[in-house]
């Protein structure tokens, strides 16, 4: 490396290993999953999102089910996108009056 070199910065320093591990994987699948001709698929923050693109399904994974970038996220989507919630706690879903929405909770 020559002198004076820039490293490139971490990809996203602020949040923990494990989440960054989840992102990774989440790239992963969208990629196969889209490639298979299963469908429109992404994986972002959900601060991220990108317009014009419709889903059929939004995986919206949240520790608690309180993010407010999550909630926001589900609020936009169209009343014909199923929503599936991973959250850490079963009594907070993202979006209780949401029809089409499933919740996993990993308690």
């Amino acid at each position: 490396m020559a002198a004076g070199a820039v490293l490139p910065r971490e990809r996203e320093p602020d949040r923990p290993r494990w989440l960054r591990y989840v992102a990774l994987h989440a790239e992963a699948i969208a990629a196969w999953r889209e490639e298979g001709g299963f469908g429109e698929s992404d994986a972002f923050a959900a601060s991220e999102m990108p317009s014009g693109r419709s889903y059929d399904v939004v995986v919206a994974i949240s520790r608690l089910g309180t993010t407010t970038e999550v909630l926001r996220l589900i609020e936009l989507l169209s009343s014909r996108t199923e929503v599936l919630a991973i959250t850490g706690a079963e009594s907070t879903p993202p979006s209780p009056k949401r029809p089409r929405q499933h919740l996993f909770a990993l308690c």
